[in-house]
């Protein structure tokens, strides 16, 4: 494995999503020392390691390491387009992927009509007026 990759990836999907070594390393219960390292090449993550990065990022594991070759956030910007996730849509897929109830509500809601989604959208937001008021 090209140890290089694994860390040019990480400081990519990093970027990508306006997190620093700081924040990153917070929401995956690291180090800053332990994120920097990886970025660097230094020290290389363990399979749990991987498979938390990759779920956080919403990426294969490997894509992480290097073995797929996917169109990078920078050819995106040399070419004038937005990356097909977003940091909001990576936070999103991370959501999806850690909560089963929302996975079920969308599993419902897939087949339904733009009306009906719509419906839905409006009835979830008079909800949570419902419990702000409370």
């Amino acid at each position: 494995m090209k140890q290089h990759r694994f860390s040019e990836r990480l400081v990519e999907l990093r970027r990508a999503q306006n997190l620093s070594q700081y924040s990153l390393a917070e929401q995956l219960g690291f180090t800053r020392g332990q994120i920097a390292n990886y970025e660097q090449g230094t020290r290389e993550p363990d399979y749990a390691t991987l498979i938390k990065l990759a779920d956080f990022f919403a990426v294969s594991v490997d894509h992480l390491l290097g073995r797929v070759t996917p169109t990078s956030v920078k050819d995106y910007k040399e070419q004038g387009t937005k990356p097909v996730i977003e940091s909001e849509y990576a936070q999103l897929v991370h959501e999806l992927v850690q909560r089963h109830d929302l996975q079920a509500l969308l599993e419902e809601a897939r087949h339904l009509s733009h009306e009906s989604v719509q419906r839905v959208i409006r009835y979830i937001r008079l909800v949570e007026k419902t419990n702000d008021q409370k």
